[in-house]
């Protein structure tokens, strides 16, 4: 699985993701923080590379824009260990597979996967 971190992914997540060896870049480190939404989803498709953000103003782009996956975390406050107990389950199942056109919903109590042409069914 490969992962293109947005600006708005807390360090704590990126160290998490990291401690499970999961092949990741952040827009941080390719220097694009504060860049527009849309330049953010040409450099993932550009790389092969699922986004992940917090952003809800990405949705508009899945998945016409967003080929190779969209995962939304979902969370308010701080960042728990349930939250990361989540996130390890869904790397684990899915660290092989493709999300290619997925949308990837995660909150603190589980993960939803859609492939569907929209996700209308998740807001």
């Amino acid at each position: 699985m490969k992962l293109l971190l947005d600006e708005n992914v807390p360090k704590l997540l990126v160290d998490h993701l990291k401690s499970l060896h999961v092949d990741l870049r952040t827009v941080w480190q390719l220097g694009l923080a504060q860049s527009p939404d849309s330049e953010v989803v040409r450099l993932a498709n550009g790389m092969k590379r699922a986004i992940v953000t917090r952003d809800l103003g990405l949705l508009p782009a899945f998945p016409f824009a967003t080929k190779y996956g969209l995962i939304l975390v979902r969370f308010k406050g701080p960042l728990t260990q349930t939250l990361l107990a989540v996130l390890t389950d869904f790397i684990s199942t899915w660290e092989k597979k493709s999300l290619k056109d997925a949308l990837v919903v995660l909150d603190e109590e589980k993960y939803e996967i859609s492939k569907e042409k929209s996700s209308s069914n998740f807001f």
